[in-house]
């Protein structure tokens, strides 16, 4: 007895079936978390290691004064060994600060100690005013996310901050994601940004 075939009309069917449900995007937001959320705290850390040491290997990190990063859940590819390596290299680090129900802001930071719980639980900077710049400084962003695609396409929160935010900046965007969290396609609203890569402890797309 030989296996099923997966003739033209199967396929299109899933592939159909597939586009459904990615188009639905609480529930694929659903289905997203609870892959990365099946990650151990071992495996995180591992894995969080190597993409951070991926990331030091971008020429375009190496050659960039202005980095902004982001203050990661507790499932989400951790970045506070990138901070200390950047650090290291006299970098300038920044990370977002809800202001408002529509804003995003960007804030100096150069010790994780200065990073506080603020919206949504997620660490922020304090937002001294005087430690705020605009997103057109920034040479590379780091971003986090639900789910990317190969083609860059990323699937966030739905409130639309970092959208917002990067439609701001020039900056290389590089999304930043476990292999669970990479899919073949993802729809693409309107105001949603592309990154530029994605990176993972597998590949760099």
């Amino acid at each position: 007895m030989g296996g099923v075939r997966i003739g033209p009309l199967t396929a299109e069917v899933g592939k159909k079936f597939f586009m459904s449900f990615i188009s639905n995007k609480p529930k694929a937001r659903e289905f997203f978390k609870k892959s990365r959320d099946s990650l151990t705290p071992e495996q995180i850390q591992q894995k969080s290691q190597t993409i951070c040491k991926r990331c030091l290997q971008l020429s375009q990190v190496q050659q960039a004064k202005h980095i902004a990063l982001y203050a990661a859940t507790s499932s989400e590819v951790q970045t506070d060994p990138l901070f200390n390596a950047l650090m290291q290299q006299a970098k300038s680090i920044y990370y977002p600060k809800v202001l408002n129900k529509t804003e995003v802001g960007l804030f100096l930071v150069k010790d994780l100690k200065e990073l506080m719980p603020g919206s949504y639980g997620i660490l922020e900077p304090l937002g001294d005013s005087a430690l705020q710049v605009s997103p057109d400084l920034i040479e590379v962003f780091f971003v986090p996310g639900l789910a990317f695609d190969h083609r860059g396409h990323r699937l966030g929160f739905g409130k639309g901050y970092y959208d917002r935010l990067l439609s701001q900046t020039k900056a290389l965007k590089v999304g930043l994601a476990f292999a669970v969290q990479l899919t073949s396609e993802l729809e693409l609203a309107p105001h949603d940004v592309k990154m530029d890569f994605i990176l993972s402890e597998k590949s760099l797309t």
